[in-house]
């Protein structure tokens, strides 16, 4: 059984498993690996495979940026400094 993980094999995580047992020791890994490995900036998949063809598969989730709370506060000050401008003109 082959790991790859964003489609790179990883030869130190190849291992000999029985038939009957492939598909949950790939499950199994494939979870623990994914509990293991740090989130990235991009989403990567983490799979088990087996002469080419996919047993288990993971997909490790990306990190996402908060970009609304810097427009809503910028917002917000870029607000509060058109009011204190008009008060100040009068």
């Amino acid at each position: 059984m082959d790991i790859t993980v964003h489609d790179t094999l990883v030869e130190e995580l190849t291992n000999i498993v029985p038939v009957s047992k492939v598909e949950e020791k790939g499950r199994a890994l494939c979870l623990k690996l994914k509990d293991v490995l740090p989130r990235e900036q991009f989403e990567y998949a983490i799979r088990a495979m087996i002469g080419g063809k996919c047993i288990a598969r993971e997909n490790q989730k990306a990190y996402r940026k908060d970009a609304t709370q810097k427009i809503v506060s910028g917002y917000w000050l870029y607000s509060l400094f058109l009011i204190l401008i008009h008060y100040l003109l009068r």
